[in-house]
């Protein structure tokens, strides 16, 4: 993989299997951002390809995908909309009915302790509530893969494994989830780690 002359990623030979997490980790700098968003279908690869379910990824249109959750470093939320509306989207996108969408958001909500906070606006929320309702949107339409790119660096130790629980409930109905985290604790509890170094496994 190469951005302009630059090579970011190489050789690297990744295989998630359903039900599973994995961790990607390393130093700031390795890959592990760009990897993601090759995962995601954000990035296209100049080399090699990202297959889904068999199928080739070759775009990624946000929040339409019913076989992804995406949970960004930057959060990406609409700071317009409320916390609900927020983690509403992916499932008002995929034209679900009106009552699901209402359950599914609350229970999504409550799980992720933001019930409180559900018609705040996502400018008025702090960084550790942003971040789980980031969270919240990647999961709330029980995707196939959930790729999370540091999704719990904003939040306290009770928070961090609220938010892990739940990926690994997701991974527990049939999900993959691919996480990149710094945190060592969230590596030793996932079920397979690649480690990156300059753009390389190892």
């Amino acid at each position: 993989m190469r951005i302009g002359a630059r090579s970011v990623l190489s050789d690297i030979n990744l295989a998630a299997g359903a039900g599973r997490v994995l961790a990607v980790t390393g130093p700031a700098g390795s890959g592990k951002t760009t990897l993601l968003h090759v995962l995601a279908g954000i990035i296209r690869p100049t080399s090699g390809e990202v297959l889904v379910n068999g199928e080739t990824r070759t775009g990624f249109r946000w929040g339409t995908s019913k076989h992804l959750g995406f949970v960004p470093q930057t959060f990406g939320l609409a700071a317009a909309l409320s916390t609900a509306e927020n983690v509403a989207l992916p499932l008002q996108l995929l034209r679900r009915p009106r009552h699901e969408v209402a359950e599914r958001v609350e229970r999504t909500l409550v799980s992720l302790g933001l019930d409180n906070a559900t018609d705040q606006l996502a400018s008025e929320l702090s960084g550790g509530q942003q971040q789980r309702t980031a969270v919240g949107r990647a999961i709330v339409a029980e995707p196939q893969l959930i790729v999370a790119d540091e999704p719990t660096s904003e939040l306290d130790a009770a928070n961090r494994d609220l938010v892990f629980k739940l990926m690994r409930a997701a991974a527990a109905r049939g999900a993959t989830v691919v996480l990149a985290t710094h945190d060592l604790d969230l590596v030793e509890r996932c079920d397979e780690v690649l480690r990156l170094h300059d753009g390389r496994a190892g």
